[in-house]
């Protein structure tokens, strides 16, 4: 089959998104291969709120995509 990917589609309004293995700031709608999906999020210091913030993404195997899932940070 095809290989997956997982494209950001919105970043989470607080705090930062980091691709694990480059530890470099993960840019929506750009595509990130299944082999590094490892990601880190990391709020904002001293912040807190239910919910926190959110993001949200689309898996793609080349000929289709898949709905839009929302990731929720509390």
């Amino acid at each position: 089959g095809d290989a997956l990917t997982l494209t950001v589609l919105s970043l989470p309004g607080a705090g930062t998104l980091l691709a694990q293995a480059t530890n470099n700031a993960v840019a929506i709608n750009t595509p990130i291969p299944s082999n590094a999906w490892n990601l880190r999020y990391t709020p904002v210091a001293n912040e807190n709120g239910s919910p926190y913030t959110t993001m949200t993404y689309r898996l793609n195997d080349a000929s289709t995509s898949s709905p839009t899932y929302t990731v929720t940070f509390n």
